[in-house]
């Protein structure tokens, strides 16, 4: 798994959400497309990052491991 998948992943599950809440968070996209980047079968796009970022209340450059701030201050 690509680090930035597994970090997704780890992040929504620390938030105690599920792909399904995770989308929702979003407003933009569906449970399915969560588990298909979660499992890489979908590219993630800079626009899908920022947007799972955000859902998960978390700095876009801590997914792209240029801070170790996992929380948002």
């Amino acid at each position: 798994m690509d680090i930035i998948q597994k970090k997704i992943k780890d992040r929504r599950k620390s938030l105690g959400l599920s792909q399904y809440e995770l989308a929702k968070r979003t407003q933009k996209m569906n449970q399915s497309q969560i588990s298909k980047i979660e499992t890489e079968n979908r590219k993630i796009t800079i626009e899908d990052m920022a947007m799972i970022a955000k859902a998960l209340e978390t700095p876009l450059s801590w997914f792209m491991g240029q801070t170790d701030k996992e929380e948002k201050s």
